[in-house]
């Protein structure tokens, strides 16, 4: 089914979904459909029916839980879609599956980086153990936490102990020096080792948010750097579904509408007044419940593109 989505035939990998039996894995190849095509109703559908069960492994309730996310995301409401992912840390924590409780936290600093401090609940990694999801997440946690030195630190760590094995690595301790490179306005240096990641990434990964964030910390450094096509070029790929697992769609879809917000700021400042007005029309069109964080990121891309001669927003991007 997945190979259907690959190639982008979206309606054969549908037919291969419905024909299959088993109720539950019916649904659970249904949910990346959904994902792929952007269908916010099909999404609602198949996630709350998998919530619905009592049979729903942690994996698959985490699938669901981080679907409703982007959805949720996707329409403004960011405060909801984090309150989301929370839980799905939750399940996985009572049911003790480590696995379900780093991915729920990666897609958290994702959202972090994204979209700044969101209240609420603290982003948690529980799991204490030495394992490679583990150090990982403790990197990120690093991060979070404004520690780039400790972020460093546990890159290195992570060489030393997984450098055998560079394809289990995923190029995570790349993109955690890119990330802290960033947090200490290294421009030149986020950009050498977020190219590490993108060069290090297979065709499929459970380190799901590292090509988001790889791309989202190039183009602000290229935004910070004064290059504001280049910021395009690498938003707009951050926009990419490069992989078509439920992992990777969500991943991308999490962070969608601030790289929307920053791309009307990019376009607008890279002259492309018409572009930027058409990115604030995707965002009008879809933005529907805009909390405190979506509304301030909005204001910020129609201030930018109002001072621009000719590129104030059209009457019909107005109502956000």
């Amino acid at each position: 089914m997945l190979c259907w989505l690959t190639i982008g035939e979206v309606d054969s990998a549908e037919a291969v979904a419905r024909a299959i039996t088993d109720s539950m894995e019916r649904d659970r190849a249904l949910l990346p459909v959904a994902n792929f095509r952007g269908a916010t109703d099909q999404i609602e559908q198949v996630a709350q029916r998998i919530l619905g069960r009592t049979d729903s492994d942690p994996q698959i309730r985490d699938e669901a839980r981080s679907s409703l996310a982007s959805r949720a995301v996707n329409r403004g409401e960011v405060q909801e879609a984090w309150n989301l992912l929370d839980r799905a840390n939750t399940d996985a924590s009572v049911a003790s599956d480590a696995s379900v409780m780093n991915l729920a936290f990666w897609r958290q600093a994702l959202m972090l980086l994204a979209y700044g401090p969101i209240p609420g609940p603290e982003a948690r990694c529980d799991d204490l153990s030495g394992s490679l999801d583990a150090t990982i997440s403790k990197g990120l946690r690093a991060l979070v936490d404004g520690d780039p030195s400790r972020a460093r630190a546990i890159a290195g760590e992570l060489e030393q102990r997984f450098g055998a094995h560079p394809g289990m690595l995923e190029g995570a301790p790349a993109l955690l020096r890119a990330w802290a490179a960033s947090l200490e306005g290294r421009d030149e240096e986020v950009l050498r080792e977020a190219s590490n990641v993108l060069a290090l990434s297979g065709p499929e990964s459970y380190f799901a948010i590292r090509k988001p964030a790889a791309r989202w910390l190039m183009a602000r450094s290229y935004e910070s750097l004064g290059q504001a096509d280049s910021a395009v070029v690498h938003y707009r790929a951050a926009l990419l579904r490069t992989n078509v697992n439920s992992w990777e769609l969500v991943a991308t879809s999490l962070i969608e509408l601030s790289v929307r917000q920053r791309l009307v700021i990019a376009e607008t400042r890279a002259g492309n007044a018409e572009s930027a007005r058409t990115e604030r029309e995707i965002l009008a069109r879809r933005v529907d419940r805009p909390d405190a964080i979506a509304a301030a990121g909005l204001a910020e891309a129609d201030l930018v593109l109002a001072m621009t001669p000719g590129g104030g927003p059209r009457a019909s991007q107005r109502r956000n």
